[in-house]
């Protein structure tokens, strides 16, 4: 039984490797092979939270940051907001290192 599990496993990741790699929609790619579209997304997100396949890289935006000018050794809590919809939490950080930062990824 799970010989056959792993042969499906291989079957769908390599169909989905394919569909990426020939840059077409997985929808596309399923027709093309006579393959059912509904089997090769349930696959995809099967091999994906089984980490053998990477998810496509989220969308990089940017948010416009605002410095304040008054100087303080207040530690400021912070929260970033990924577009991938995962939050980076820092329970203090001061207020040079946090400037410093935000110079930092505006020269990335």
């Amino acid at each position: 039984m799970e010989n056959t599990n792993a042969s499906k496993q291989a079957f769908w990741l390599n169909h989905i490797q394919q569909a990426q790699e020939q840059k077409l929609t997985l929808a596309a790619y399923a027709r093309q092979h006579n393959l059912s579209v509904k089997n090769i997304y349930r696959w995809k997100t099967v091999l994906t939270q089984r980490s053998l396949l990477l998810s496509e890289a989220p969308k990089t935006t940017f948010a416009r940051v605002k410095q304040v000018t008054e100087k303080s050794d207040t530690a400021l809590p912070i929260e970033i907001l990924l577009a991938n919809g995962h939050r980076v939490q820092i329970a203090a950080v001061n207020q040079q290192t946090l400037i410093a930062l935000i110079n930092e990824l505006r020269n990335d």
